[in-house]
Order: C-alpha cells, then structure tokens, then sequence
C-alpha cells in the first residue's frame, strides 16, 4: 500500500505534529510514503521509503486535491504491488498498518474500487514522541462529519471522478469524495472499529479563504454526508452490509 499525504511546511506546531505522524508511519506500517509538498524536513530528505512529490499549489497557496489525486493514480498504475492507497492528512498517527484492514477487506471480498473511511481520535499532542511502545494516549472519537483518511480501493479505476480545484484541509473536499462514491455504487466501509487514527489537536483552523473558496465549488448539500452513510462496516474482523 502506498500512503500519501500534503505536508505544510515544518514550522512552529506543524514542525512537531508532522514529524510525529511521519515517525509513526515510518515506525508502525510497512507502506510506501508519498510526501506532496513543497517542502520536506532536512530528516526525511534521505529516507529510502519516503517519495518527496513536490506539489502545485491552489490559488490560495494549498495544495489541491485534483493534483494529489494524479500522482496517487499514476504511483498506483506503475507498481504491480499497490493496489489501494492511503490518503491521510498529515497531522495524523498511525499505530496498525493499513495494509491489515486492506487484507481483511480482501478476504471478505472487496478486491475491486471500495472506499474505507473511518472516524478519528481527538489527542492533543504539543512535544515530540519519542516512544512509541509507551504511547497510550486516550483521546474521543471526533464526529462523523469530518473525514481525515481514505483507502481507495484501484484508485486506477475510479474513472467517473471529476475533481473541481478543491483545496485540503479546508471543509467540504472530503465529504464530496464520499459522495461521489456513493453516487457511483462503489462500496463506502466503516471501519472505525478496527482502525484507530490519532488526529493531533493543533487550535488552528483552516484558512478562511480555502474554505470560502471549497464552499464555492462544492453545494451545500454535501456538508450532510456522513461517515455513517457507509454502506458497510467492519465489525470484529468480519465486514457486514448496513
């Protein structure tokens, strides 16, 4: 599995939560790291499992999703190995490799386009992890409105999207992916129950202008999408039709 994500640039707060989430990637998957920005921290220049793509920017200086989305396509056609791909913003921890959720769906029958969503663990996060084997941090469940994470299931295959020049990280972008699967008859799973991200609490919101900017393209009536409008979830190991 190849996991991508749109880094900000390593400053301040961001320094420490993306060097957090990139060290758990690093340390808790075996996924190939796609790293859309146009910059990288000095530590990563080097890492042999970590792909530095640097990335268009919007017009509010953001990279975009449409852009992001033909370089995860394209990583996807030229390997022979990953057939699902991992979009995660880049404030988030994993503890499990994705690549085991992808082999659970598998074995239930999901080998073709199917997208997993998931909700995300609120944790405030404000130095440097050092050990993981000694991160147990709590943290609540964050509402089903807001999606931080997408496997996609042969990305490759997913024709039928159109993708407006929407911005990430700001509002709207990740309740329209789930739309249009949806609307499309690609399976949508829940796995929340067997997939725990840690999103990072970091007090800063989007910039206004990319989330004006999203609202203007993306109608209202996709704010209403939900992660519980799955059509299935992954409950104990086993995947069952809502």
């Amino acid at each position: 599995m190849f996991l991508h994500t749109a880094c900000r640039r390593f400053e301040g707060i961001f320094d420490v939560i993306q060097k957090n989430a990139i060290n758990s990637w690093l340390n808790n998957t075996d996924c190939g790291i796609y790293l859309h920005s146009y910059a990288v921290d000095e530590c990563y220049a080097s890492n042999e499992r970590i792909v530095h793509m640097p990335h268009k920017l919007g017009k509010n200086g953001i990279p975009e999703l449409r852009f992001m989305w033909d370089k995860m396509v394209q990583a996807s056609i030229d390997s022979c190995l990953a057939d699902t791909s991992l979009l995660l913003n880049a404030d988030n921890i994993l503890v499990s490799d994705p690549s085991r959720i992808a082999s659970i769906l598998w074995k239930e029958g999901f080998d073709g386009m199917y997208l997993a969503i998931g909700q995300r663990t609120n944790i405030s996060a404000d130095s440097l992890i050092i050990d993981w084997d000694e991160f147990h941090p709590g943290g609540k469940l964050h509402p089903t409105c807001g999606v931080d994470y997408f496997i996609f299931g042969l990305p490759q295959d997913w024709d039928f999207l159109d993708i407006p020049p929407v911005e990430l990280g700001a509002m709207r972008y990740d309740q329209w992916i789930v739309r249009q699967a949806l609307d499309n008859g690609v399976p949508v799973i829940d796995i929340t129950d067997g997939f725990t991200v840690y999103h990072q609490d970091h007090g800063e919101r989007a910039d206004k202008n990319a989330i004006l900017h999203n609202a203007s393209l993306i109608k209202e009536e996709y704010t209403r999408t939900r992660i519980n409008h799955a059509t299935y979830k992954l409950t104990n190991g086993r995947v069952v039709k809502k």
